[in-house]
């Protein structure tokens, strides 16, 4: 009942043009929280927040483009909407941009301009995009290979309880890779 109760009021405030409220009643309309589920809505929500500016619907909404989830498939807008809400500084967007740019979805494949993302999204201390850069540094792909740099990225990736960078750091010790190798195991 509360949650009906919430996307009740979510609806009003959105009807209004409050941008957080059209985000959060996308939200509802994605995952079917307090009202029934909907992804066409979820997008028509999205869309109307993020035309103001907001950076979470700007980013949900370039993922759901990104994947075709309500919408058919656009690369190219999600990139545009992932750009929009990096512009803005959203940490999300920046881990976004960067694994369109890697894959050379909706942008031409560029390694550097991925890392460059990632490296931002990272520095505002995003664990995905720490643990990322720790790959790439790690096996070269589009860098200089620099495994010190890699256990570097992981580190941090792992001082927030990111599992991925746990299991990378995990193997990079067992094969003393940018550490010393402990002998004694």
């Amino acid at each position: 009942k509360g949650e009906t109760v919430g996307m009740e009021w979510f609806m009003r405030a959105a009807e209004h043009g409050h941008s957080g409220a059209q985000y959060d009643l996308g939200l509802g309309f994605l995952h079917g929280r307090g009202i029934e589920m909907s992804e066409p809505r979820a997008v028509h929500w999205f869309d109307k927040s993020a035309l103001q500016g907001n950076v979470k619907a700007q980013n949900k909404l370039g993922s759901m483009y990104r994947n075709g989830q309500g919408v058919p498939k656009d690369a190219k807008r999600a990139v545009e909407l992932y750009t929009k809400a990096s512009e803005q500084g959203y940490t999300e967007a920046h881990l976004n941009l960067g694994i369109m740019y890697e894959n050379g979805l909706g942008v031409l494949k560029s390694m550097t301009r991925a890392v460059e993302m990632y490296t931002q999204a990272a520095t505002m201390g995003h664990a995905g995009a720490q643990n990322r850069l720790g790959l790439i540094h790690g096996n070269g792909l589009g860098v200089a290979k620099d495994e010190f740099l890699a256990v570097k990225w992981c580190s941090k990736a792992v001082e927030q309880g990111h599992s991925g960078a746990q299991f990378n750091l995990a193997v990079m010790h067992t094969h003393g890779r940018g550490v010393p190798i402990d002998e004694a195991c």
